[in-house]
């Protein structure tokens, strides 16, 4: 009879597979839309998702360790972060002492790591998973506080619905992955996820990774809006711009829309 543990097990892999498959899509789509676009900023995105999926694939597949994923996990979310500042925070100076503080917290979360690995004691363990929660909250939110921003300066503008569709998807998937660390913070330190046989590590896991792949598909999707959904999502709008223009114009016609605004 097959025990609970191995059924577990078993998911926990297969929602692995899909999370890593996601993120190498994203990471592949976001590279050829950004070539289409001109929109390189997106790129940063489609390396966070590379650098993550390395990550894992490194240490849940390849048994590389924890280190070898930290290294990879961090530098994707700094670099998710590099993709909000430039998106959204490129002109005001002062946001910039926000990516800064990423930058940092994710360099003392690697060192953080290797100290526990080098010396096990709990404390720093835990210390590392305070740091760990914080670093996530903060990346996410940050990204999430910020499309929520663009979302609410146009929400009331003549812009089509399907931009601000964009927008609210983002922030909306970014709000709920900022509390993606929350649950293994009710792990010991000393637990990884290799241990398949611990019914708690395999549901916190499972919960981990699907509240990533939640990110990830919504933010292909904000990026990747079928034509079909774009017109239903412009049901009520009177369409004066093209339905798939580049991703710069659509800055311009925020920015348009926010200086000259039409009530619809």
């Amino acid at each position: 009879m097959i025990k609970i543990e191995d059924l577990l097990g078993i998911f926990a892999v297969s929602i692995l597979l899909v999370f890593i498959g996601t993120l190498f899509f994203l990471g592949i789509y976001l590279i050829i839309r950004a070539y289409q676009t001109s929109e390189y900023k997106i790129l940063f995105v489609s390396c966070a998702s590379f650098s993550i999926a390395i990550g894992f694939i490194g240490s849940n597949v390849l048994s590389l360790g924890r280190t070898f994923e930290e290294v990879f996990v961090v530098a994707g979310f700094i670099s998710l972060s590099m993709f909000t500042f430039f998106t959204f925070h490129r002109s005001r100076k002062r946001t910039f002492l926000v990516l800064l503080s990423i930058i940092i917290l994710g360099i003392l979360l690697f060192i953080t790591k290797s100290l526990f690995v080098i010396f096990p004691i709990i404390s720093i363990g835990y210390f590392y998973k305070i740091l760990d929660t914080a670093f996530t909250f903060l990346v996410f939110f940050w990204l999430g506080f910020s499309s929520y921003k663009i979302y609410r300066s146009i929400k009331e503008y003549n812009v089509q619905h399907w931009i601000k569709f964009r927008y609210k998807v983002i922030s909306f998937t970014s709000f709920i992955t900022s509390f993606q660390t929350i649950p293994e913070l009710f792990l010991e330190p000393s637990i990884t996820y290799t241990d398949t046989e611990n019914i708690i590590v395999s549901v916190v896991f499972m919960i981990t990774l699907f509240i990533t792949i939640i990110f990830s598909s919504g933010f292909l999707l904000a990026w990747f809006i079928p034509d079909s959904l774009k017109k239903y999502l412009n049901r009520d709008y009177q369409v004066s711009e093209s339905l798939d223009m580049p991703e710069e114009e659509l800055y311009n016609l925020i920015r348009r829309e926010r200086n000259h605004p039409k009530k619809s």
